[in-house]
């Protein structure tokens, strides 16, 4: 016997009626027969639909469903109810452990904004798994303007929790200051500011977090110090922390980090120590006396960054990459974003991409590039002669790979045929397209 749980739509009104029509044609003869079936199978159909609001309204069903909605191990509320009445629906004192927390709202940043600690605390005592919680404010509502002036969330200790994803919209959130996240295994904080007493690395640290594996903090206010000294990490990345001046990192087990867009003072402070760091993308500023990136001999992939058509005062940032780049001498992989400020076909006078010239005549050696991976090239002549460039000096280049986005599609055939006219015949080159 199978049951379809149709209708995606808008509204729980219209999956609740394919189940009261489901129901009709199991009792055909008088029996209740869907009504019959094991609780964990009826629990399974409940989990099929969208929100718990709609879970909640089979219960016109029959008198069995009154209550099974309850005994679901995920509860998700998607645009309401309002926080005090998420709060009673999950403070029964009687109920098991959920498996996933589920909540989006639109929050202002007026001092009404902090609805969710009514509820968080709540979800700390039961949620033994995943929780998510998206405010969705339109960036025309001037949010970054006025975050967290007069509103923001309380942050409990999730003790049970295993993740915990947070895009406040900048909202305001405060940290606990006590409590440790024993079972937690990974923390992204998106959108938000945060707000003292207590540090954010000082959450995220040994003994407080002893089973962190992934800590991603994006598009933060609010964070100009992070330290954070950890015996489990072994993934970091941080992007776009606007005014992050002090960063220090300290974990042996740390295996990837990622800091980009973040380290925009003129003489940071940046410490990391981790010696079994296997992948570094740095797209930030890099100078060797404010930062320090210690001993780094398991390196194997590198990713930094280059601007690339403009005037002469885009070399500095250029630079930047470059002292990185010196600092090793074998890598297996290199990646490089080149990020273009304009979109032209011919370079203006003084381009960086001239500077210095003798980029296209200078003898270089690349024995032991194997593969090649371009994304969403331009098609440019510079770029063309860069290539051009890179096939002559790759003898044993084995496989070179054009991707290629909606962008640049109108242009991928034309380069791809020109990298052919040129490539060697055992280098396999292939285009394509991008997903999604």
């Amino acid at each position: 016997m199978a049951l379809q749980c149709g209708g995606g739509g808008g509204g729980g009104g219209g999956i609740a009626a394919n189940l009261a029509k489901a129901k009709l044609s199991f009792c055909a003869d008088g029996e209740d027969r869907l009504s019959a079936l094991p609780y964990d199978l009826l629990v399974d159909i409940l989990l099929r639909l969208v929100t718990t609001a709609e879970a909640a309204r089979t219960s016109v069903l029959a008198r069995r469903w009154r209550s099974l909605w309850a005994l679901l191990p995920e509860l998700r509320f998607h645009f309401g109810p309002d926080g005090h009445r998420i709060r009673e629906l999950l403070d029964d004192p009687e109920a098991a452990d959920l498996r996933r927390i589920s909540v989006t709202t639109t929050e202002g940043s007026g001092p009404d904004s902090a609805s969710a600690s009514a509820w968080l605390p709540a979800a700390a005592r039961r949620l033994a798994g995943g929780l998510v919680y998206h405010n969705m404010v339109p960036r025309s509502d001037g949010v970054e303007e006025d975050a967290g002036r007069g509103g923001g969330i309380e942050l409990p200790c999730f003790e049970k929790a295993t993740t915990i994803e947070l895009r406040l919209g900048f909202l305001g959130l405060f940290l606990p200051s006590s409590g440790t996240f024993a079972r937690r295994a990974d923390l992204s904080l998106y959108r938000l500011q945060l707000h003292g007493p207590c540090e954010l690395g000082e959450v995220v640290s040994w003994p407080r977090c002893p089973r962190l594996q992934k800590l991603r903090v994006c598009q933060s206010l609010g964070l100009d110090n992070l330290s954070i000294h950890s015996k489990s990490l072994p993934h970091i990345k941080l992007e776009s922390i606007c005014g992050l001046r002090q960063l220090t990192i300290v974990t042996p087990t740390l295996k990837q980090l990622e800091v980009s867009f973040s380290l925009l003072d003129d003489d940071p402070s940046v410490h990391i120590s981790a010696p079994q760091l296997e992948s570094l993308v740095w797209l930030d500023l890099h100078h060797p006396r404010s930062v320090h990136l210690g001993n780094l001999e398991q390196l194997g992939l590198l990713g930094s960054y280059f601007l690339v058509y403009g005037q002469h005062d885009n070399r500095e940032p250029n630079h930047h990459s470059l002292r990185l780049l010196q600092r090793f001498q074998v890598l297996n992989t290199l990646v490089l974003w080149l990020i273009f400020q304009k979109a032209q076909s011919v370079c203006p006078f003084g381009c960086v991409c001239d500077q210095p010239t003798e980029w296209k005549t200078e003898k270089l050696t690349l024995t032991h590039l194997e593969e090649v991976v371009i994304i969403d090239m331009k098609g440019t002549d510079h770029e063309i002669t860069l290539l051009k460039r890179l096939f002559n000096c790759a003898v044993n280049l084995k496989r070179f790979r054009l991707m290629y986005g909606s962008s640049t599609a109108s242009k991928a055939n034309e380069v791809h045929r020109k990298l052919l006219s040129f490539a060697m015949p055992e280098t396999n080159v292939t285009l394509e397209e991008l997903p999604g």
